[in-house]
C-alpha cells in the first residue's frame, strides 16, 4: 500500500488541476477542536494591496487556494461557515471542501471568509492544505477581467 499523503496530494492535484508538489504549497496543517473549539471569520488570503511583502508571499505567492479535508465525523457542531452566501458545510469524515482564494484577476475573494463553529458534541479533526500562487501559472490563468 502507497503512502497516504502522496495518494491524497496526488488525489488533490487530480481533481483541482492545481500542483501539490512541496514547493507549490504549504505543510499539510491537521487541527483538533474539543468542546467548544471553534475559529473566528477570516480569510485565507491577504488583500494584495495589504500584503506584507518580506513575508512568505514574497518567495511563493498567496495561498491561491484551500482545501480542508475533515478526518471525523462531528457529533454536533463544527460546522464550516462562509459568512457571505450564509452557507454551512457539516463535517463528514473522508469529505473535503474546496476553494478559490482569489479571483483569476488576482484580486481576493470576499465570499471566503469562512469560519469554524464551535463544537458541540465530540470532536473535530481536519487538515487544511493551502496551495500557493507560483508554480500554477499554466494550470490556473489569470485574467485582466475585473470581473474574474
Amino acid at each position: 500500500m502507497g503512502d497516504p499523503i502522496w495518494t491524497y496530494l496526488r488525489r488533490i492535484q487530480h481533481y483541482t488541476g492545481l500542483s501539490t508538489d512541496v514547493q507549490h504549497r504549504e505543510w499539510i496543517q491537521v487541527a483538533n477542536y474539543g468542546i467548544g473549539g471553534h475559529y473566528y471569520p477570516h480569510y485565507d488570503g491577504e488583500d494584495k494591496e495589504n500584503e506584507n511583502k518580506t513575508d512568505i508571499n514574497h518567495h511563493i505567492g498567496q495561498r491561491i487556494a484551500t482545501v480542508l479535508t475533515y478526518l471525523t465525523d462531528v457529533k454536533s457542531g463544527g460546522a464550516t461557515v462562509f459568512l457571505h452566501d450564509r452557507k454551512h458545510i457539516q463535517p463528514s469524515k473522508g469529505t473535503a471542501v474546496f476553494w478559490y482564494n482569489y479571483h483569476r484577476n488576482g484580486r481576493l475573494d470576499y465570499r471566503t471568509k469562512h469560519a469554524a463553529c464551535p463544537v458541540v458534541m465530540g470532536t473535530k479533526w481536519a487538515a487544511n492544505l493551502w496551495v500557493r500562487e507560483f508554480g500554477q501559472e499554466f494550470r490556473r490563468k489569470c485574467s485582466m477581467n475585473d470581473s474574474e
